[in-house]
């Protein structure tokens, strides 16, 4: 499934995209709203994931836009607002559901999946064609119950044929569907190397001619092994948190500098508040410097961290500051800074 993720903190797309790409989901990126609508008007896209808070074209604009032009991509809403008001406006717009930031990335790829099945019946998590099956929990194929080894491509292109098995797929039909924006553009005969590989690769089961080849026309799955049948198998939960983790941990650590930046500008906010020279451009990056830090923290596992940012971006939405709430934001930032540098989050993908 192809995903486009909408979000200008990068630091929170970066470990949104590893973990997504890790459950095989091929996701490209924008960093503002306009970007978003012209990649939605260039690929096609299952699920946009789709933050609030965007320069250029606000997350509910974008959504209201596409569905004003009969776009039926699905949108999930990411957003650090909790109120009810906010979650009603998101889903009138036309969104398909609605998550608030911080949120355990367990849960996101939960609804994600939720979502992808609606509409769609007898839709489990075990995808079969004769006696090939490909687990779409664990990400294991199997031929009469052998696992095979396939690289990620390979899987990808053998998850499209299961998904579509009557349907023919060009070779510049399956680079627009399995190659994202930040791939290296492959030629078309890279997929008639992926093709012959997996090829190869089942022949020494016995299964060769499971993918046909129409001349002129493309590949598919070879009628004769087509099966209606579709069987559930649980997945390895544990397994998949420990690979989550460690994708938010590595990321983490190559990225915490990015959040400190973030304290070390709110921290010149409070400063510039103290000598009254915040002006309304100042005033306008703090909210939006906070729901990063939010949004990111949460993501991280820093849960306190999170809602002290939280409490940072509604105070900075006050047009008048008073010595009371300047003297709150002294003591949110310094408890930000004490979180961070004291590390008291444990950092993984289980955010509550």
């Amino acid at each position: 499934m192809r995903i486009l993720l909408v979000d200008d903190d990068e630091q929170l797309v970066r470990v949104l995209k590893a973990i997504l790409v890790k459950q095989n989901y091929l996701v490209d990126v924008a960093l503002d709203g306009e970007m978003g609508w012209d990649l939605i008007n260039t690929f096609s896209y299952e699920l946009v994931l789709l933050d609030v808070m965007l320069p250029k074209l606000d997350g509910i604009t974008l959504c209201r836009r596409l569905r004003q032009q009969e776009h039926n991509e699905l949108v999930m809403l990411l957003t650090s607002r909790n109120q009810v008001m906010d979650k009603l406006q998101g889903l009138d717009s036309g969104a398909d559901d609605y998550i608030v930031k911080p949120f355990n990335t367990d849960e996101l790829l939960a609804r994600i999946r939720a979502l992808t099945r609606r509409g769609i019946a007898n839709v489990t998590s075990m995808l079969s064609c004769g006696p090939l099956c490909l687990n779409l929990s664990t990400r294991e194929i199997t031929y009469n119950g052998n696992l095979l080894n396939f690289s990620r491509k390979e899987y990808l292109l053998l998850e499209l044929f299961l998904r579509h098995p009557r349907q023919v797929f060009s070779r510049s039909e399956i680079v627009d569907r399995l190659w994202v924006l930040d791939d290296d553009p492959p030629y078309e005969d890279t997929v008639k190397s992926h093709i012959k590989t997996i090829r190869r690769k089942l022949k020494k089961v016995g299964a060769d001619d499971l993918i046909e080849t129409l001349y002129g026309q493309g590949y598919r799955i070879q009628p004769s092994y087509i099966v209606n049948s579709y069987s559930s198998s649980s997945s390895s939960i544990l397994s998949q948190e420990q690979t989550l983790n460690s994708v938010a941990t590595t990321i983490w650590e190559r990225t915490k500098g990015v959040s400190l930046k973030r304290i070390t500008y709110l921290e010149e906010v409070v400063s510039a508040l103290r000598e009254g020279i915040v002006d309304e451009e100042i005033r306008h990056k703090a909210i939006q410097t906070a729901h990063k830090l939010a949004g990111s923290l949460g993501t991280f596992n820093f849960p306190i961290g999170s809602k002290l940012a939280l409490e940072l971006e509604v105070l900075f939405q006050n047009q008048s500051i008073t010595q009371d709430l300047l003297n709150h934001a002294i003591e949110l930032v310094r408890s930000l800074r004490l979180q961070l540098e004291g590390e008291e989050g444990t950092v993984n993908s289980n955010v509550s």
